[in-house]
């Protein structure tokens, strides 16, 4: 073991990541709000009717 350890504070990378924690859960709740206008979108703009896929079967 070294004769003089160095304390945890000065052996860390970066700061407490206090501001890369707020930029990603902004982007996390924009990233719902954009979601969820386009759910809301897309059933606004959805026509209702089923197409029928299934070939028909001439006797």
């Amino acid at each position: 073991m070294a004769k003089n350890p160095i304390p945890a504070e000065k052996v860390r990378q970066g700061q407490s990541g206090q501001r890369v924690f707020a930029i990603l859960a902004v982007a996390l709740v924009l990233a719902g709000v954009v979601w969820l206008g386009l759910e809301f979108w897309g059933e606004a703009i959805d026509s209702g009717t089923v197409e029928n896929t299934e070939p028909s079967v001439n006797p």
